[in-house]
């Protein structure tokens, strides 16, 4: 016999809870992709997530913002308890987070924020002035610039990472090093390999083919490239269109999801 109940409970989840229906619905109808999957149930405590343009990196790494912000993981169990404290490195601020935000936005789950939070789409979230969001719970997701002063990324320890495009080399390690006072490893980057050299963090991460030269740390790496397999939500056609306008020398970044064009 059916649980009418339960039925109901989760239409309205499914219909009101962007991030419920992105961990429970199909793909193509809001659920997250087989690849997107396949990076959050990785058990890595450092993760790449390369793909081509338009794939859905942003929903997957907003997906792990409120999960983190949340202490819960449809598939991970070393979730730090709230309240944790975590950052979103953004390309910039200016533009860069006001984008963000309204990827979590699309997704935020209802209920969650602090009452004094406030958000538009220019601005993006702020939360007293500052670029951040805050939970009920105390959880705190800063904004952060990859191509900022360096200073504006020292002096603070956090419990987990998140970078959203690729910064800057120094940004990058200067980030990871708020992670390591805690002993933590929890590490997310999602990007397209374009718009700066790529070669160190290919180094670092995968080690370099032409010299055979070893990685420097261990990552779990995802490539995906642009397929109509990898984006469910996207019509074939739509992803056609989008390859076609691309030249030959940024095909193999932009559509293989490779380090070089």
């Amino acid at each position: 016999m059916f649980d009418l109940s339960a039925i109901a409970a989760f239409n309205a989840e499914m219909e009101t809870n962007g991030l419920y229906r992105y961990e429970h619905a199909a793909p193509g109808l809001g659920g997250m992709s087989p690849a997107q999957r396949a990076v959050h149930q990785s058990q890595h405590p450092r993760r790449l997530f390369i793909a081509g343009n338009q794939l859905g990196k942003s929903r997957s790494l907003t997906a792990e913002a409120w999960w983190h912000a949340t202490g819960r993981h449809p598939f991970r169990l070393d979730m730090p308890e709230p309240p944790s404290l975590g950052w979103i490195v953004c390309a910039d601020l200016r533009a860069g987070w006001p984008n963000v935000s309204r990827k979590l936005r699309e997704i935020e789950p209802p209920g969650i924020l602090d009452e004094r939070q406030k958000f538009d789409d220019a601005r993006g979230y702020t939360f007293m002035g500052s670029k951040m969001l805050r939970t009920k719970a105390g959880s705190i997701i800063v904004a952060k610039s990859g191509t900022q002063d360096l200073i504006a990324l020292s002096g603070e320890t956090i419990d987990w990472l998140l970078f959203v495009e690729l910064p800057k080399r120094g940004h990058f390690s200067e980030a990871r090093s708020r992670l390591a006072v805690r002993g933590s490893n929890r590490c997310l980057m999602a990007f397209t390999p374009i718009g700066r050299p790529v070669d160190w963090l290919r180094d670092h991460c995968e080690g370099n083919p032409k010299t055979g030269t070893a990685p420097r740390e261990s990552w779990d790496i995802h490539r995906v490239p642009l397929t109509a397999e990898n984006c469910p939500h996207r019509t074939p056609e739509d992803i056609q269109t989008q390859i076609a306008g691309y030249g030959p020398w940024e095909y193999r970044q932009r559509v293989l999801a490779e380090w070089d064009g």
